[in-house]
Parts: C-alpha cells; sequence; structure tokens
C-alpha cells in the first residue's frame, strides 16, 4: 500500500548561540490510507515534537538536517514556506490536540471556529457555512444545532474534544495527527472519542498518527506502532505482534511495570532511572544505562537495525533474546500481604452525605447524593467513576476543604463536626494529582517538608533530623532537600508530595489520582512506595482514580460513583471480575479490564 506521508532521517537539533543540541535523530515511518500508526513513548521522549516537525511548528531556534525529508505525497513539506503550510494545515494536514481548551477559542462560539476553518480554506460559501458546520457537529455526535452557539466553557471534556475532532475533519483531510487526544478523560468518554476518531478516519479513508503513552491503546485502535526513546524511534512493526511479543527490552520492561489484580502481593518491576535530560550524548546505546539485559558492548557500540518477524528493533542483543520475554526477577509473592488484626476497626465512616453546587443559571447541580461507606483500619478503599462523578468532591468533603449539606462523617466513631475536624487535622493528610501545584515553588524543600511539622513542638535540629530519614525513605538523596520543587522530575516532586504527606503520622491519607500525571515507569515506582509504606506505617488509603489496573492492584474494596451516587460496593475481585451493575460493566469494559 503506497504511503501519504513518508518521514525519512528526521534530524532535529535546538541551536542555542554556538551550541547545538540534538533533540530527534533519524526518526522514520510512513502513514498509509485508513491505517493508524502509534507512536509511543514516555514523557521528553520526542513524540509531540515529532508532530510539531511534521506540520512545521517548531521554534525558529530549532534546525532539521540536510538528509531530513518528510513526503508528503510528492511534496517535500521541510522545503515548503510559511504561506504554503498554512494551506496544508487544517486542510491536507490536521491534528486534534491534547487539552481542547487551549486548541479552542474561548471568546469564539464553537460554530464560527468551524466555520473560520470552513472559509480559510474556502470550502464552502457563506450561505451553506451554518448547515455544513451542523452537519460536521452531526459527524461527531453533537447533534442538537444550539451547540453551534455554545461557546468552549459551555461544554463537558468529551463534548470540547468532540468539537476538536469536527475541526480536524471540517476541511478533509488527508492526515490526522491526533497528539494525547484522550488523556484528560475517563475510561467510557476515552472509548467513545477514539472510536469516533478511528471511525471517520476509516469511513474517510484517512490516515491516522496516534500520539500516546497508554500502552493499552495499541492493541486497540492502531495497526502499526513506532516505540520512541529519547528522540530515537527503537522499535518499529505491526500493532498485534508488538502487544504480544515486544522485541526492544525497553518494550519488555514498560509492559512488566503495568499494576494489575494477579500481582497486587508483589512489588512491581520498574526501570531505574529515568529518560536522559535533553543534550546527554551516548556512545552506544541510549537505553543501556537502565537496560536490564545489556552486554558489555552495548555502551560503547551504536545498534544497527534487525527485522525479527517483520518487526524492525535497534538493539545488540541477539535473535533469541529478543523473542523471549523478560526474565523475572526474584520476587516475595507475599511481600504485601495485610495485617489481619487491623481489619476490623472502622477508622472512617460516612453516611448519606449531600452536595449540591449552586449554577449562574440558578439551578443546584447535585455532586454527591445520598453516599455512604466505610473504610477499616490498615485498607485501602477506592472511589472509582467517570469524570464529573463525584470522586473528588466526596474527598474534599471528608477533608474538610468542602461542607456537606447533609450527612454525617465519623472518624474512629467521632463525628467529624468543625471543632473535632481541627483536632483529627494531623490524622488526616492529601496526596494531590499534580505534585507540582501541591508544593510552594518559592521554598526549598525541607522548608516544604518543616510546613508540615509547623505544629509538631520538637527542635528544628529533631525535625530536620527526621526529614532526612524521611526524604531517604521515599527514596530521594539528603541533597533534595536544599533544592526547589521545579529542579525535579514528576515522579520525584509526587515522591516528595509522598514525604510531607506522612511526615506528621498520619492515620488515613487520601489520594487523588496520585499518578495519572505520571509515565507508566514511574508510576510503578511510586505504586511500590505508597505499599511499602502504607504497610510500615500502617496506614489506611482512600484512593481515588480512574485506572483500573491501579485498584487491582492497590485496593481491597472499592466502590463505583455514577452521577453523585454510589451504585456497586464491593470486594476488588467482586466488582471488577464479577460486577453486577450495568453502569460499572460499561466503565470496565472502557478500561479494558474484561
Amino acid at each position: 500500500m503506497d504511503s501519504i506521508l513518508s518521514v525519512q532521517h528526521l534530524d532535529i537539533a535546538n541551536i542555542h548561540k554556538d551550541a547545538c543540541t540534538p533533540i530527534l535523530k533519524n526518526i522514520n515511518f510512513e502513514l498509509k490510507k485508513g491505517k493508524v500508526f502509534a507512536l509511543v513513548g514516555e514523557s521528553g521522549s520526542g513524540k509531540s515534537m515529532t508532530a510539531n516537525a511534521i506540520m512545521q511548528l517548531l521554534p525558529s531556534h530549532f534546525a532539521y538536517s540536510n538528509a531530513s525529508t518528510v513526503y508528503f505525497f510528492k511534496t517535500d513539506l521541510l522545503n515548503e514556506n510559511e504561506k504554503n503550510m498554512r494551506k496544508i494545515r487544517g486542510n491536507k494536514i490536521s491534528m486534534v490536540f491534547q487539552e481542547p481548551m487551549s486548541a479552542l477559542n474561548p471568546v469564539m462560539t464553537i460554530g464560527k471556529q468551524i466555520a473560520e476553518v470552513l472559509f480559510q480554506h474556502k470550502l464552502c460559501s457563506k450561505k451553506t457555512m451554518k448547515k455544513k458546520v451542523c452537519e460536521i457537529l452531526r459527524d461527531v455526535g453533537l447533534e442538537d444545532q444550539q451547540y453551534y452557539d455554545y461557546f468552549p466553557h459551555q461544554l463537558s471534556g468529551g463534548m470540547r474534544q468532540r468539537v476538536v475532532i469536527a475541526l480536524a475533519i471540517a476541511a478533509s483531510p488527508e492526515i490526522i495527527i491526533a497528539d494525547e487526544p484522550t488523556t484528560a478523560l475517563d475510561a467510557i468518554m476515552q472509548q467513545k472519542i477514539l472510536n469516533l476518531l478511528i471511525e471517520l478516519a476509516r469511513a474517510k479513508n484517512v490516515a491516522l498518527l496516534l500520539i500516546t503513552h497508554d500502552l493499552s491503546l495499541i492493541h486497540q485502535y492502531a495497526d502499526e506502532v513506532g516505540l520512541i526513546y529519547y528522540g530515537e524511534i527503537i522499535e518499529k512493526g505491526n500493532a498485534d505482534f508488538f502487544m504480544t511479543t515486544p522485541l526492544h527490552p525497553y518494550a519488555k520492561q514498560l509492559f512488566a511495570t503495568q499494576p494489575s489484580f494477579q500481582s497486587k502481593h508483589q512489588q512491581l518491576s520498574h526501570i531505574n532511572g529515568s529518560i536522559p535530560r535533553i543534550g546527554l550524548t551516548f556512545e552506544g546505546c541510549i537505553f543501556a544505562p537502565r537496560c536490564q539485559l545489556a552486554l558489555a558492548k552495548c555502551k560503547h557500540v551504536k545498534p544497527t537495525w534487525k527485522i525479527i518477524e517483520g518487526t524492525e528493533v535497534l538493539c545488540h542483543l541477539p535473535r533469541e533474546t529478543l523473542l523471549k520475554p523478560l526474565p523475572l526477577s526474584q520476587r516475595n509473592e507475599n511481600f504485601f500481604q495485610k495485617e489481619k488484626c487491623f481489619e476490623e476497626i472502622i477508622l472512617l465512616k460516612v453516611e448519606n452525605l449531600v452536595k449540591t453546587f449552586k449554577q449562574k443559571n440558578k439551578h443546584q447541580q447535585i455532586a454527591v447524593n445520598q453516599v455512604g461507606f466505610s473504610i477499616k483500619k490498615g485498607e485501602c478503599f477506592a472511589l472509582i467513576g467517570g469524570s464529573g462523578s463525584g470522586k473528588s468532591t466526596v474527598a474534599k468533603l471528608i477533608a474538610g476543604l468542602e461542607k456537606e449539606d447533609a450527612g454525617k462523617i465519623y472518624f474512629l466513631e467521632r463525628d467529624l463536626s468543625e471543632k473535632t475536624r481541627k483536632e483529627k487535622a494531623f490524622d488526616l493528610q492529601l496526596i494531590f494529582q499534580d505534585p507540582y501545584n501541591s508544593l510552594n515553588p518559592k521554598l526549598t524543600i525541607l522548608e516544604n517538608l518543616l510546613e508540615a511539622l509547623q505544629f509538631n513542638y520538637i527542635t528544628k535540629a529533631d525535625k530536620k533530623k527526621q526529614l532526612i530519614e524521611l526524604i531517604i525513605k521515599v527514596g530521594l538523596s539528603i541533597d533534595a532537600l536544599d533544592k526547589f520543587p521545579h529542579e525535579f522530575s514528576g515522579g520525584q516532586r509526587q515522591r516528595i508530595a509522598i514525604a510531607r504527606a506522612i511526615a506528621i503520622k498520619p492515620q488515613l491519607i487520601i489520594c487523588d489520582e496520585p499518578t495519572s500525571a505520571l509515565d507508566i515507569s514511574v508510576q510503578a515506582q511510586i505504586l511500590n512506595l505508597l505499599k511499602s509504606l502504607q504497610h510500615e506505617y500502617q496506614l489506611t488509603l482512600l484512593l481515588i482514580t480512574h485506572n483500573f489496573s491501579v485498584v487491582g492492584y492497590m485496593a481491597d474494596r472499592v466502590a463505583v460513583m455514577h452521577s453523585g451516587h454510589i451504585v456497586e460496593m464491593g470486594t476488588v475481585e467482586q466488582v471488577l471480575y464479577q460486577p453486577q451493575n450495568e453502569y460499572t460493566k460499561l466503565l470496565i469494559k472502557a478500561g479494558s479490564l474484561q
């Protein structure tokens, strides 16, 4: 099958003064009509940079090598000027961005934004413009004509992403580049959006470049896959083969880090270290410093491409080793067994919680409606559900960040009124989704952690000694205490947030999407840390997440929320593998657990 787009020998460097820093190195792949090519990798690997390079959307201080070509049919896009690229962008090649609120104009109606695309490329007369826009909106499932006059803020996250897809297909492009199109969406909405995108692409015979860090999407949606690491594609081939037989050690290690119900009593495998910072050069293989299977020559000799079962892989290891599964490390099968003596004490009990919010149109939205559950000491209780189901609102009510309209919250059988809540403040801590925004950027890590101990009446020297022990406990070095939050990676910042949460030795920690902003390999490290600290300090966890794999690995019991109600509750095995409620079944199916 002939390709629509052919990327060959794509090299990009950042030119700053006299320095030239390589960013992308020898990127090669093709996009074909009606097919989906998935470009997979962790944050900072070069996925979005590749998409922006194709569209010529890179800053002026980035330069292509002379050998780089991006052929769209017979036209090398890298030789086109800005005037010609404007005719191609949105018309022949369009993009679906990760964050729809950033991609949409907040002061223009949805209809006018889509009409602007049609007008810019002279695809429709003014008389038929509104009719054409409404047809496009119907194609993406927004059938009511009133959406034409809506502004972006009046739509839900899923609806906004549908509008972004409508913008992408408006001009009937030959290629759609979807850059993490569903990252901010829950499982059901993610499935709907991706199904819509794939169906539209295949119905219109459009080539789709799907950029993602989520391995589970590859099997469901991709035809071919390219695995990118530190600016280089290191494995490329059939998507189904990649999912069943990953060849490169990096791919094998990524799959091994994924949590599951079956591994809940084990420590998760994880990839040591992190993706190198931009500018580092390697004499040999770029993955060698983190590779479990590295040979002596891997660190000193550049690997060459091998073709195994139709898949290309950049690696020194012999064919026999690449085709074998990753050797399992010796792990204690009962590493995380529960202490039964803690399971009969009810630490937290919630009864008939109700919370409503007033809208601008004076209507009331019921966010939490008659919610009740209890959490035993030492267990991990998970709240799971779609976006807007009320999970985070329940957490805020328990933490005292919102005031309930009705219902009761009991902590060790004491009613958490305003007075008793202050007394119990030290027994309850939170770990937020975004560790960067939960740390004071103007304070060092030591100062951030000392704030947690400000009411702990011991000397400053004793506090610092305690924090040194704590920072080592969460896997960081002592010199981390003198640095600022911006000097750390996302995973390291989450470790610091965990250290702050356990510094005052609470009994209950509320974890609100603690790993959703992290890459797969970093997620494994954080889950291992949380689980080991839970057992060491006999902590009770309230886990709020939309990730079924994390629930299966971490939780003992789980409650499913929908439209402010708990619709199903039970042990993890009961709820995830023998669901009774129709919404739970739909949520689990969308999450690809069954």
